[in-house]
């Protein structure tokens, strides 16, 4: 156990799971609850819902199918119900489709309407007591208790500087707190049992020590008294009434869910206690305050307000119906607000999130996302730098690493690897319990039971009979780490990867990395594209075969057997009693972010199969461990200025030998829509058009599956109707020509950038999808495979935060080499590395063309200085020394270990200094040049400013923005800038006078006034300033010079 690392990873998907699980088991029980029996005013009829006999039905299409024919996958929820006709004492009974909800997949995500979500966590502060304590001159000033619940307002205690106890809430004003004692008759019995008596009796007896008399707040009091003594209006929760029996050593029971006149007196009773203990303020910020919302309890929430509108509706309709049949029950109770809040919740809310599923990693990554953000929680505008900063006790729970870099920093967090989440909703992480240094138990711990126990961190030696090697060793207590002996420590943690996310523990040494790039590692890789053929990391955590299991995405033989059969498209497998068992896999199926999602048998026929094994790869995985991007011969030198500033020289042999070679499935919709008095027809007999081009239609206008296309080719010929068909000359010459002489073709064309294969086209019709348009006769899909090769202009990264765009795909004979006569692949700039101060890429360059050399693969766990110092130098120089043929100076300068001799390519001579040349692992990301290239002649301009509107999305120009005018001003160049900021932009009638003389081949005219000039002179007119423009004309003619020319 020396040398041991703990990296089993559990079940990453557990959490969204379990809660999903609740919620049909417990969650969805208690909102039908409410829905028991409703009688109409009269009480002539009586409707009684049956909540717990409720059963679900099976969902009518299967998880692909909903993918591909756009629909949901959801189950039917059906409640038996019954009404009673007291009048005619006549009872009917029928069985009622509440509503359809959405089920989870196996991979914890939601199918809606053909496309993957998920739910992200939301994490807000839990419901129970808090207090402030402001001091002045070291004493305590003012004090304030808050009462935060689920429903309802909060509710303030405050005691001022004069020693007065107030009360109030968001929409009523301070109350008195003597008005509230006074209320009951035995006041004297419930202030006796206080610890703190005499200071009730005092403000009853003083009644003088508030401004008006107590009788004047009478009415506020009431006012307050049925909002938080009501059921219906105030909500405690389980978690907030157990919150506060802990608090304040109450044993009220869980099910008194509003707060009680004993909460209302032990509240100020612990606030004198807190005061004369000299107790600091409760963080709000800590995790021991705040708790995690997952799709459950998110979903019952959301439910339960639907079903207290659903119940006052049916109310309504049962007070205005007099007479109805009784079989028509179904009609009369009608869920609409049920069935329409869960698809808005699952639609709309921005908890509910389009899945990111560039890649394994990805999809897995934001599954275990939690933000403060969203209903319920705080606004994007109110977040303070509180609330985004670290706090100590994230410890093992929240990662302190993996966060968004843009306005959302420190809003969005990931949970830690080995987090769990307790039934409360609060963060639990595990660790060793340690007596006197020797391990003897396991406990999961959240912040709350933390608090005062001494914390080993998780890079602390033990030996293999359990027992930490180390006298002293680094600790937590609270929220400061120090130095503290063995002997008293209480906990160990459990892993080094304990604080951080799977995605920062995929990246070997990043120890040795700074913060902030280590943080871009960890969102590059969830950004690296799949590639054509994966490559397993030379160097890596450990963390990668478990990982792509918890993915979801590999197939995985669930009994022991034998292979009959392997194909592309499923694998049999003959298990120990002959039963032949079939495993289908996915081919080709397109991704939320175009990616190619497909299986790969790993196979063979006659192979042994065990339980549990890896039987065929997904996308980026290879031999069930994930691979998001290939190990790369690599050399840290200048290469004449193509590697300045973070590009990248890459060898022609990446392209030629489709190592970054990636696939991704376009998909592209055409609408057949019904028109009066023509509809739009779909054909192959186009007029106008080339012949090449519908070279691949079918008889019925549809492109072939398998065909090649090309930019410009046709995908679906489609004509419709001409503007005024109803008018005599069309009615005639469709009389003469037929009815095609009045369409015009629309067809889905192949759109310029994209060359690639059909791999399927679907014809849907609106009973097969809900949400098309009302005059939709039918949605043609056509999806297009696009092989795309590393080009100019596509971004690449390693896990360090390395980071750059490819400038130049250089020839193999110009490209440096070594002895051997390896030649190198890429060249990265040396300055990209001391200025970022991200030293673990020359650890993983290093190790990594060690391993190469040896043919030996490495797993890396961090916070390896346990061992000793430089524990990762001393690892990569002793494996470089046993692997690589050491060259002469490695002897001579042993700060030379690790540089290579290089030659170049184009002269063939040998480079003066040492190289530093390795072989990394590098990705390719989805940051195409393919997807942002883009060029603008003519096209939309906004319709006031009337200047090109912004974006490729919208054929938007190029912003010329206010440093552009002042470097072109800086340069003179005056005339450039003028027809910048007229012609090209807002000058009206001058771009369409140059747009005539372009095409004529006449002179470019000269540049008018700008639209922005006028609506600046709008706006001054609009503040009543008279501002006029004048135009002054010469009024002398002009005077030719008369200088002759001077013989020399």
């Amino acid at each position: 156990m020396d040398h041991l690392f703990l990296n089993f990873i559990p079940d990453l998907m557990e959490i969204q799971k379990t809660s999903f699980c609740w919620f049909l088991r417990s969650g969805l029980i208690e909102n039908l609850d409410k829905l028991s029996w409703l009688a109409n005013s009269v009480e002539n009829y009586e409707i009684r819902f049956f909540s717990n006999e409720f059963y679900f039905e099976y969902p009518i299409s299967d998880i692909l199918d909903c993918r591909l024919k756009q629909r949901t996958y959801n189950i039917r929820l059906v409640i038996p119900v019954e009404i009673e006709d007291k009048k005619l004492e006549l009872t009917h009974f029928d069985e009622l489709c509440l509503c359809e909800l959405p089920l989870m997949t196996p991979r914890a995500t939601f199918i809606i309407n053909g496309c993957e979500r998920t739910i992200v966590g939301q994490l807000v502060r839990s419901p129970g007591v808090y207090y402030q304590l402001e001091y002045r001159n070291n004493k305590i000033f003012k004090m304030e208790a808050t009462v935060l619940a689920n429903q309802g307002s909060w509710v303030y205690f405050e005691m001022d500087e004069e020693n007065r106890l107030w009360i109030k809430t968001d929409r009523i004003d301070r109350i008195p707190f003597p008005i509230i004692l006074s209320s009951y008759s035995d006041q004297q019995n419930l202030i006796q049992q206080l610890d703190y008596h005499l200071y009730f009796e005092y403000l009853l007896n003083f009644p003088e020590l508030y401004p008006l008399d107590l009788e004047d707040f009478e009415e506020a009091w009431s006012n307050l008294s049925e909002e938080i003594f009501d059921e219906t209006k105030y909500n405690l929760g389980k978690v907030g009434r157990q919150r506060l029996n802990n608090r304040l050593h109450l044993h009220l029971p869980l099910n008194t869910l509003t707060l009680t006149i004993r909460d209302l007196i032990e509240i100020p009773n612990y606030m004198l206690e807190l005061r004369f203990s000299f107790a600091q303020s409760d963080d709000i910020d800590s995790l021991q305050n705040r708790r995690i919302r997952f799709i459950g309890e998110l979903l019952q929430t959301q439910i339960s307000q639907a079903i207290s509108r659903f119940s006052l509706s049916l109310a309504e309709k049962l007070d205005f119906t007099t007479t109805f049949d009784l079989t028509t029950i179904t009609e009369l109770i009608y869920p609409l607000p049920l069935q329409s809040t869960i698809d808005e919740f699952f639609a709309t809310n921005p908890l509910s999130q389009y899945l990111d599923q560039i890649n394994p990693l990805a999809e897995l990554a934001h599954k275990r996302r939690v933000t403060v953000l969203g209903q319920g929680g705080i606004s994007n505008e109110k977040t303070s730098l509180a609330i985004r900063d670290i706090h100590p006790s994230y410890y093992g729970r929240l990662c302190p690493i993996d966060t968004p870099e843009g306005e959302n920093a420190g809003l969005v967090a990931s949970l830690a690897t080995y987090t769990k989440v307790n039934s409360q909703g609060f963060l639990e992480s595990p660790f060793f319990v340690l007596k006197k240094g020797q391990i003897i138990d396991l406990n999961y711990l959240n912040a709350e039971k933390e608090n005062d126990q001494l914390i080993a961190m998780g890079e602390c030696r033990i030996n293999s009979l359990g027992r930490v090697m180390a006298k002293k060793t680094g600790t937590k207590l609270n929220e400061e780490f120090e130095i503290s002996e063995t002997d008293y420590l209480n906990f160990l943690a459990f892993s080094p990867l304990q604080i951080f996310s799977p995605a920062i523990g995929l990246i070997p040494f990043l120890e040795h990395d700074d913060a902030n790039r280590t943080l871009m590692g960890a969102h590059m890789q969830r950004q690296a594209v799949p590639l054509l053929r994966p490559q397993k990391p030379i160097v890596g955590t450990g963390i990668e075969f478990q990982l792509a299991i918890e993915s979801g995405f590999l197939v995985i033989a669930y009994a022991k057997g034998r292979v009959s059969s392997v194909s592309s498209n499923k694998i049999e497998i003959q298990d120990q009693f002959g039963k032949v068992i079939i495993y289908s896999l996915e081919k080709y199926i397109t991704s939320n972010q175009d990616t190619s999602l497909s299986h790969k048998p790993i196979v063979w026929i006659g192979e042994d199969i065990d339980q549990g094994q890896v039987i065929a790869d997904g996308p980026a995985t290879d031999e069930g461990e994930l691979s998001l991007g290939k190990n790369i011969h690599v050399a840290y030198m200048p290469w004449a200025g193509y590697n300045y500033e973070d590009a990248i020289v890459v060898s022609e042999r990446l392209v030629y030998e489709n190592i970054f070679t990636s696939i991704h499935l376009e998909k592209f919709d055409c609408i057949v829509e019904d028109g009066d008095p023509n509809s739009e027809i779909v054909t192959r007999d186009l007029t106008g058009v080339h012949p090449h081009t519908i070279r691949y239609l079918d008889e019925n206008g549809l492109i072939y599956k398998g065909a090649y296309v090309q930019p410009g080719d046709i995908l679906v010929g489609k004509l419709t109707p001409r503007k005024g068909v109803d008018e005599p000359y069309n009615r005639l010459l469709a009389a003469i020509f037929g009815t095609n002489a009045l369409m015009k073709e629309a067809s889905l064309r192949v759109p310029l950038g994209i060359t690639g294969r059909v791999m399927d086209v679907k014809v849907l019709t609106p009973n097969l999808i809900s949400d098309l348009p009302a005059n939709t006769l039918y949605l043609i899909e056509v999806f297009l495979a696009h092989v795309r090769k590393l080009q100019v202009g596509d971004k690449m990264s390693g896990r360090h935060g390395n980071k750059g765009v490819v400038s130049v795909i250089a020839p193999r004979s110009d490209l440096p080499f070594l002895s051997d006569g390896t030649i190198i692949d890429v060249i990265l700039n040396p300055l990209g590395v001391p200025s970022r101060m991200n030293v673990g890429q020359l650890f993983e360059c290093l190790l990594g063309f060690a391993g190469d050399k040896s043919n030996s693969r490495y797993k890396v766990f961090p916070f390896d200085e346990m061992y000793q110092k430089e524990a990762s130098r001393l690892l990569v120089y002793n494996q470089l020394y046993h692997s690589v043929k050491r060259p002469d100076v490695w002897a001579k300068d042993p700060t030379a270990i690790g540089k290579m001799l290089l030659w170049d390519g184009k002269t063939g001579e040998r480079f003066e200094n040492l190289i530093t040349v390795g072989k990394p692992y590098l990705l390719k990301l989805i940051h195409l040049v393919d997807d942002k290239i883009h060029a603008r002649a003519i096209g939309p301009y906004s319709v006031i400013t009337q200047q090109p509107l912004g974006g490729r999305a919208r054929e938007g120009g190029q912003r010329f923005g206010e440093m552009e005018v002042w470097a072109l001003e800086a340069y003179g160049s005056a005339h450039e800038l003028q027809e910048l900021l007229t012609l090209k932009s807002d000058d009206t009638k001058g771009r369409m006078a140059t747009y005539s003389s372009i095409l004529w081949g006449e002179k470019v005219p000269k540049p008018g006034v700008p639209e922005a000039f006028r609506v600046l002179l709008r706006e001054l007119q609009a503040l009543a300033i008279d501002i006029q423009t004048l135009r002054f004309y010469p009024t002398r003619p002009r005077i030719e010079p008369s200088i002759k020319s001077i013989k020399i």
